[in-house]
C-alpha cells in the first residue's frame, strides 16, 4: 500500500491482487489440502489468502464473490 499510494498507482493494487490470485490457484491445484497430513496449515492459508483478497477488494471498491 505504501507504493501505492506514494506512486499514486492503484494499479500496483491490481496487479498485486491479480498475482496473489494466481499463487493460490498453483497452490490449490497442486496441493491437496483437505485429508493431507498438512491440512491445518494449508487451510490456514486459504483463510488467510480470503481474508487478503477481500481487503483488496475494499480498497479498490470492488464487492467479492462467494462462490463462482
Amino acid at each position: 500500500m505504501e507504493a501505492v499510494i506514494e506512486d499514486m498507482a492503484p494499479n500496483k493494487l491490481c496487479n498485486y491482487t491479480s498475482e496473489l490470485a494466481a499463487a493460490f490457484t498453483d497452490f490449490y491445484g497442486e496441493c491437496k489440502v483437505i485429508g493431507s497430513p498438512e491440512e491445518a496449515s494449508r487451510l490456514l492459508l486459504c483463510k488467510c489468502t480470503i481474508t487478503v483478497m477481500k481487503q483488496c477488494f475494499d480498497l479498490m471498491g470492488v464487492r467479492a464473490l462467494n462462490k463462482l
